[in-house]
C-alpha cells in the first residue's frame, strides 16, 4: 500500500473506531510485515552466496583461507536459519483488520465517489430527471423518472434514489444502467422498495444496519449483495442520509 493510501486508511480508522489504539494495530501490521520480508531476504541471500562462492560444486566455488571461510559460513549459517513464526499472527492481524476496518474504508471510498459524480449531475441537471432539452432522459415511464447514461455523465451507469420519507421508502428515480443491470423494466422498478432485489446471498446484518439507520434518523453506508431479476447475483453500494 502506498504511503498516500496508507495514511488515508489510517486516518480513517482513527476517525471511526472508538478504539484509540486502533491506528496502531494497522501500524504494527506493517511493521511485522517489513520485519517478517527482511527475515526472509535475509535466509535467501545467506543460502545463496553460500551456495554461489562456497559450495564445492559451484563453478564460482573461492579457496578462500581456514581462517575467513570458517567465520564467514558460520555467519551465513546462522543467517539462514533465522526463524520467525510470524505467519499467524500476519494472518490474525490481517484478517482483523480487514473485517473490521478495510471494508468500512473501501466502502466510503466508493460512495465519495458516487456522491462526488451525483453533485457534478445535480449541479448541471438538476432533480427533475430531464435533459437540456426539457424532455424525460430516461424514456422508460411516462414519470420522466428515467436517467440517461449520457446526460449523468457516467452516474447513471447504475444508480438508483429513494425517498424515506415516503411509505415503505421507495425507489423515486432509477438510471438506464440500474433498469438494465437488474432487468426490471423502469415501470417496475419506481415506487418499489429495494427489498425487491434481495436474494439468498443477501446479508441479514447488512440490511439490520440500513433499517435501525433509517428508523433512527442515523447516516448509514453499506453493500448489498442483491439479485437481478435472472437470480444473476451483483454488489451494490446503498448510502441512506438523514
Amino acid at each position: 500500500m502506498r504511503a498516500e493510501a496508507f495514511q488515508s486508511f489510517r486516518d480513517f480508522i482513527g476517525a471511526t473506531s472508538t478504539d484509540e489504539s486502533a491506528p496502531f494495530l494497522l501500524d504494527l501490521y506493517r511493521d511485522l510485515s517489513a520485519f517478517s520480508h527482511v527475515c526472509t531476504t535475509l535466509r535467501l541471500s545467506s543460502s545463496c552466496i553460500s551456495s554461489t562462492y562456497l559450495l564445492k560444486t559451484s563453478p564460482s566455488r573461492l579457496a578462500l583461507p581456514i581462517s575467513l571461510r570458517g567465520p564467514v559460513l558460520s555467519c551465513l549459517y546462522d543467517s539462514a536459519a533465522v526463524g520467525h513464526p510470524l505467519l499467524e499472527p500476519l494472518q490474525a492481524l490481517h484478517a482483523d483488520i480487514y473485517t473490521k476496518y478495510f471494508q468500512p474504508f473501501v466502502q466510503q471510498k466508493l460512495v465519495e465517489q458516487v456522491v462526488a459524480r451525483l453533485a457534478s449531475w445535480k449541479a448541471g441537471l438538476g432533480w427533475t430527471g430531464k435533459g437540456p432539452g426539457g424532455g424525460p432522459s430516461g424514456g422508460g415511464g411516462s414519470s420522466g423518472m428515467g436517467l440517461s447514461m449520457a446526460s449523468t455523465d457516467g452516474l447513471a451507469e447504475c444508480y438508483c434514489l429513494t425517498d424515506p420519507s415516503q411509505r415503505d421508502n421507495p425507489i423515486t428515480l432509477a438510471s438506464e444502467g440500474f433498469v438494465e443491470l437488474t432487468g426490471y423494466p423502469l415501470h417496475l422498478v419506481v415506487g418499489r422498495n429495494c427489498r425487491f432485489l434481495q436474494g439468498p446471498g443477501t446479508s441479514p446484518e447488512s440490511v439490520k444496519r440500513l433499517h435501525d439507520a433509517l428508523a433512527e434518523g442515523r447516516n448509514v453506508t453499506s453493500l448489498i449483495f442483491n439479485c437481478a431479476s435472472l437470480s444473476l447475483p451483483f454488489t451494490g453500494v446503498v448510502r441512506a442520509t438523514s
